[in-house]
């Protein structure tokens, strides 16, 4: 399988690219992630404003925490073609 990053990939999306990284049949392809790969709860104030704050950060199978942006396994700028080229040789 082939994933394709960038850098609109966020939130659920690197929780997707986390939770396929590392298995030997998975290769991600393209630029390194938005950098939300975390959990947020939404506090309402008394005020009206709204508190955000993080409360967990994404981890692999690996325990290999995340928090911040992904890189995929091959920086590029042309992940499609990579992408089908990689698939096509297996």
């Amino acid at each position: 399988m082939a994933i394709i990053t960038g850098k609109r990939t966020a939130s659920s999306g690197e929780a997707i690219v986390i939770a396929f990284k590392g298995l030997p049949t998975v290769k991600s392809f393209g630029e390194t992630t938005a950098g939300l790969s975390t959990g947020n709860v939404v506090y309402d104030l008394s005020d009206g404003a709204k508190l955000v704050l993080t409360t967990s950060i994404m981890a692999d199978r690996n325990k290999k925490l995340y928090g911040n942006q992904i890189s995929p396994d091959i920086i590029s700028y042309r992940p499609k073609i990579e992408a089908v080229e990689w698939i096509l040789q297996k």
